[in-house]
Formats: structure tokens, C-alpha cells, sequence
């Protein structure tokens, strides 16, 4: 709990307001919070760079960013919208987007916001299972 708190205190607002949802989304459906995870938010933030410079989505190679990691299963959303709250209603009216929020085997995530010149931001969530 102390590394996630001390890892949280080093994400900005906003990837701390997409770190609560992810949370706040998990605990309204009965699944155990996940914890902040230094080398996925790496990733998370360098793909919504790299998305809000090419101005449009696409998904990363999963596996990049995880040299020395040990995990079993690996998951993406990635999003753009008008503001924060938005992109996430989206993801949980998103089958699949929903499911990789809600996945049980998940325990860790990362997350990446920026927000665009056109004022879009642009939304990545890495989700690890760390075995």
C-alpha cells in the first residue's frame, strides 16, 4: 500500500482521476482495487503521448515496456474524448473495455492522460497481471 500511494503521489491529477475511476468502477462491481504499477504507467503515459501526437488511436505491442517484468496477462484500453469522464463512461458502455476494467486477474494498472492541442485528451490504461 505504501509503494501505491507513493507511486500515486508521482502521476498527475489526471492520471490519478483515471487511476480512481478504473478503482471506483472495480469496487462498485465487487472486484479487489488494483495497485498503481511503475513500469505500465511508464508505458500508459508514453502511448497517450505518442496517440495525442499522431491525433488518433491505436493499440501499443502489448508486451512492450515489460523487459524484466514477470506477467501472465496483459490489457489495454486506449480512448479520446472531451474530458475524462466521458472517455470513461465510454469504456464501461465498451464490452470490451468493461471487461479489461473489471478483470478479476488484473492487480496492477497504469495510466496515461494528455490532453491534446485541439483539447481532447487522449486516455491509455495498461492493466498487468503480475505473476
Amino acid at each position: 500500500m505504501v509503494a501505491t500511494a507513493f507511486l500515486a503521489g508521482c502521476m498527475s491529477s489526471d492520471q490519478t482521476t483515471v487511476f480512481n475511476q478504473i478503482n471506483s468502477a472495480r469496487s462498485a462491481n465487487g472486484v479487489a482495487a488494483l495497485t498503481a504499477f511503475s513500469p505500465a504507467q511508464n508505458k500508459a503515459q508514453a502511448w497517450a503521448q505518442y496517440l495525442a501526437q499522431q491525433g488518433s488511436l491505436s493499440h501499443s505491442n502489448l508486451p512492450d515496456g515489460y523487459s524484466g517484468v514477470q506477467w501472465c496477462q496483459l490489457g489495454e484500453n486506449v480512448g479520446m474524448g472531451p474530458d475524462l469522464a466521458s472517455i470513461q463512461t465510454a469504456f464501461m458502455n465498451s464490452p470490451g473495455h468493461r471487461a479489461n476494467i473489471l478483470n478479476p486477474v488484473y492487480n496492477n494498472v497504469g495510466t496515461g492522460v494528455v490532453q491534446a492541442s485541439n483539447g481532447y485528451y487522449f486516455v491509455v490504461q495498461e492493466f498487468v497481471d503480475a505473476c
